[in-house]
């Protein structure tokens, strides 16, 4: 009713939701690296196929992603054992009689999972792009990480211009990235 649309017209401060509202909202997997000199050489294909195990039964959007990659690159996804989400850290489970451990670096440090320094600096660099990084281990040693990116909408910045103009002092993006994916889309946003 008219109450309402006066006081739209107040309005200073628009809140949005970053995921599926300035981005598309469907994650693509940006990056595959695998860790040298973690004891085993694993290759790309290995860390795409045991992370596609691990997120087979996830119905999150990275999970979407990391499905999609391994079908285009022909990796077989095989089954899991004890799975286990773990909301906002990652997943565990037993693939092919391995312990993996697939998601952010709280989850491996609460898994005993130390990340190497120059796997860390290699993560930031990624988050510092946008991307959301995720660490893959086997048996309690970390041997790549995944990068996924969500693609932010062409027609949003100009919006966020447009908003600025009539009057909106506060643009907040929300977002359940960590600080520096959250950095990097609002920058790309204005």
């Amino acid at each position: 009713g008219g109450l309402y649309l006066e006081a739209l017209a107040k309005v200073d401060c628009i809140v949005m939701d970053k995921t599926g509202t300035v981005t598309f909202g469907k994650q693509d997997v940006s990056d595959v690296l695998r860790v040298m000199g973690q004891g085993s050489e694993v290759t790309e294909k290995e860390i795409l196929r045991l992370a596609a195990a691990i997120e087979k039964h996830s119905e999150h959007s990275i999970a979407s992603a990391i499905i999609g990659r391994s079908k285009e690159e022909g990796v077989e996804i095989t089954e899991t054992e004890g799975f286990e989400y773990l909301i906002g850290k990652g997943i565990t489970g037993i693939v092919e009689g391995k312990n993996v451990i697939f998601g952010n670096q709280r989850l491996m440090e609460g898994k005993g999972v130390a990340i190497p320094a120059f796997v860390k600096t290699k993560a930031l660099e990624l988050e510092g792009e946008g991307k959301t990084v995720l660490f893959l281990a086997k048996d309690f040693e970390v041997q790549g990480i995944v990068a996924v990116a969500d693609v932010l909408r062409d027609d949003v910045p100009e919006t966020i211009k447009e908003l600025k103009k009539i009057g909106i002092k506060r643009l907040i993006l929300l977002t359940g990235d960590n600080q520096r994916v959250a950095s990097s889309a609002s920058k790309k946003l204005g």
